[in-house]
């Protein structure tokens, strides 16, 4: 980026990520995460004489939390729930060139419930 050879257009210059998980008892865990992105230079217009306008989209906070309860009255069955983007920040997707869109928003709010069982096959 013009003026500061450590930043890409697009990119934001700082990321950080916690994550973390929790045993709750011997059939339950709980895991959080936190990722925090800070601000990023993009082109996301044109000005009136068609030249491309340098701005800065905000930064956002994605907050995830999932359960997860294994041994199960099922044998081999975990149950996986969750909820992405509890924050509804709704993560932008930047373009990392003169494309001069303006960021697309990410999806919103995740539920998510996941079924595993593992089969065994015999030998």
């Amino acid at each position: 980026l013009e003026g500061n050879d450590e930043m890409l257009v697009g990119n934001p210059q700082n990321n950080f990520t916690v994550a973390g998980n929790y045993k709750l008892s011997q059939k339950g865990s709980i895991s959080p995460s936190l990722m925090w992105c800070s601000a990023t230079k993009a082109y996301t217009e044109l000005d009136t004489l068609g030249e491309p306008v340098l701005n800065t989209v905000d930064g956002c906070l994605l907050a995830n939390l999932m359960l997860r309860f294994e041994k199960l009255p099922i044998r081999n069955m975990n149950i996986d729930f969750g909820v992405y983007d509890i924050l509804d920040q709704r993560y932008p997707y930047i373009e990392p060139y003169n494309g001069y869109y303006p960021p697309f928003p990410g999806g919103s709010r995740e539920i998510v419930l996941k079924v595993k069982y593992m089969f065994k096959l015999k030998e």
